[in-house]
């Protein structure tokens, strides 16, 4: 199977595709905009009187300093992949709107390749926006007035954490929108599960049902989890739970892994078992 042809074809569907340029430019926009929003109201605090300024260092170093912008910006941005979501969406239920998908079937390609095809958009996008999250980091902590080069290295896996969790929940779009085949139907389930379920069953289990950490394992909270929240952001404050989650990454990496695979073996198995239409 050759990579490039597969992708040149997606290219020429989307190349003069205006609003998915338009959605794609959101997301460029996007990322380094609400990582700007944070950075200067973080920074306005801090330059509103000397005393704020020495608390805030005191309690929460410099999240958006080296090495702790590598984690910081990568959980603001995990909160924004939704938005690529809906360029997946696009992708695969136009695929059904325009029977595209069975003219490049009819022209000789194996549902299989169709079927890859889509993998390696979806793989290419999350790279793309892994990129982005990169570049923004760079430049967040360059500006940054505790600028040190000490250390930048030091948090940089959160680099591969990040494309993780954005190719695992860009595939769960995906897998939205291959099952659906009608836009706003699959980003209307999408954008709900997105937003509502696993979260009333976490709340749930947490305050009302007491069955322990299950939920951990539920698909979006497991890719969740490779991202805890930076402690000096508030939502933890118990070191110890911060420490826990810290060592509970590399099982969540385990199990977002095998999520995605599943799916899209889900995907390939239900399409070479029913038609084109």
């Amino acid at each position: 199977m050759k990579i490039a042809p597969l992708l040149y074809t997606e290219w020429l569907k989307v190349r003069r595709y205006w609003a998915f340029w338009g959605i794609f430019a959101l997301v460029l926009i996007a990322y380094p905009g609400i990582s700007y929003l944070f950075y200067t109201g973080y920074q306005d605090i801090r330059s509103s009187n000397n005393k704020m300024d020495a608390m805030l260092k005191l309690m929460v170093g410099s999240p958006f300093g080296f090495p702790e912008v590598w984690h910081t910006l990568a959980y603001i941005a995990s909160f924004l992949v939704f938005i690529p979501g809906v360029l997946v969406i696009m992708l695969i239920t136009n695929e059904y709107q325009y029977r595209t998908q069975r003219q490049n079937i009819l022209d000789g390609w194996k549902r299989d390749e169709f079927l890859w095809a889509k993998f390696w958009v979806v793989a290419a996008l999350s790279i793309l926006l892994t990129i982005v999250y990169a570049l923004v980091v760079l430049v967040t902590g360059f500006v940054n007035p505790d600028m040190a080069l000490a250390g930048i290295e030091v948090k940089s896996y959160y680099i591969g954490l990040f494309a993780l969790i954005t190719f695992n929940q860009l595939t769960i779009a995906f897998l939205f929108g291959f099952l659906l085949k009608r836009a706003l139907l699959a980003l209307g389930f999408f954008l709900f599960y997105f937003l509502i379920p696993e979260n009333i069953l976490i709340q749930l289990s947490r305050w009302r049902w007491h069955t322990g950490n299950w939920y951990h394992y539920l698909p979006m909270e497991a890719s969740d989890r490779l991202i805890p929240p930076p402690p000096y952001l508030g939502e933890i404050t118990n070191p110890a739970d911060y420490k826990q989650m810290l060592q509970a990454i590399p099982e969540h990496i385990l199990i977002s892994v095998a999520y995605t695979g599943l799916f899209w073996l889900f995907c390939f198995w239900w399409l070479r078992r029913r038609d084109l239409t």
